[in-house]
């Protein structure tokens, strides 16, 4: 498969991410139009389950994602264990000047 170097960088360009991201994101497209098709070409009753193709899919994108906006934003973007640890942190530091 011949990779369009141009639709990665276009991808890196809108999305704000460094080219091993927009290979990924770009891989995952390619993954989708694949399976769509698929899909379409199946006969009726076998089991091509789209809507649960795109959540995962969807959940894919998102954890990429998520991963750019927290190395542009690390201060801002916390995993719920990191939000979990700093509360306890700070009711022991609380704790600890009463």
């Amino acid at each position: 498969m011949e990779i369009d170097r141009d639709r990665v960088a276009d991808i890196a360009r809108r999305h704000g991410v460094d080219g091993r991201e927009a290979l990924i994101l770009y891989h995952l497209g390619h993954a989708f139009e694949l399976y769509y098709e698929i899909a379409k070409e199946e006969e009726p009753g076998y089991d091509v389950n789209m809507r649960a193709w795109a959540e995962h899919h969807t959940g894919l994108v998102n954890l990429l994602m998520r991963r750019v906006v927290r190395s542009d934003h690390p201060g801002g973007w916390r995993a719920a264990d990191e939000i979990i640890a700093m509360r306890e942190a700070e009711r022991q530091n609380e704790a600890d000047q009463a």
